[in-house]
């Protein structure tokens, strides 16, 4: 994945709350607030989405995130928000609201640094 892109998601997100990013599975993931909201993978932004909102989804026919080729109905609960949403914070922040939702409704928070135990 291109860092730049990330880095531009980063700055797309900075508006909705405190940013913070980590590499994982080959893409990156976002964070506002310390509550989980999305993936870059392979240059896309995924943002996450659970109950109403993944129905909100859907009837907008946004693309869903597939990790894997291999799989195909295999697909977690991100979706891609429209082109649009990109270029205009106010397009972005509905489906901004609906991550941070689902982040809330699922309980995914920025996993702590673990520390090792003494004399280990």
């Amino acid at each position: 994945m291109a860092a730049g892109f990330a880095a531009f998601v980063e700055e797309l997100l900075q508006p909705f709350g405190r940013v913070t990013s980590r590499r994982m599975f080959g893409g990156h993931g976002f964070y506002l607030d310390g509550g989980f909201v999305g993936i870059v993978w392979k240059d896309t932004l995924y943002l996450k989405a659970a109950g109403d909102g993944k129905r909100m989804c859907e009837a907008a026919g946004l693309k869903r995130f597939r990790p894997s080729s291999k799989t195909p109905g295999y697909s977690l609960g991100f979706y891609a928000p429209p082109d649009d949403a990109l270029e205009d914070p106010d397009a972005l922040r509905p489906w901004v609201q609906i991550a941070r939702a689902a982040a809330t409704e699922t309980g995914t928070k920025k996993p702590k640094s673990r520390k090792k135990p003494a004399g280990a």
